[in-house]
């Protein structure tokens, strides 16, 4: 990549951001919810 293309965010750069973030968060809260039903 070129520092030019990270100093400067396109909309695309944002939603595949934003996309991985909110994906992440699911597997997350998923991980989560699974943990805690097999520990209760």
């Amino acid at each position: 990549m070129k520092s030019e293309a990270t100093s400067t965010l396109t909309s695309t750069d944002l939603q595949e951001a934003y996309g991985e973030a909110m994906l992440e968060l699911r597997a997350r809260k998923k991980l989560q919810s699974l943990l805690g039903k097999d520990e209760s």
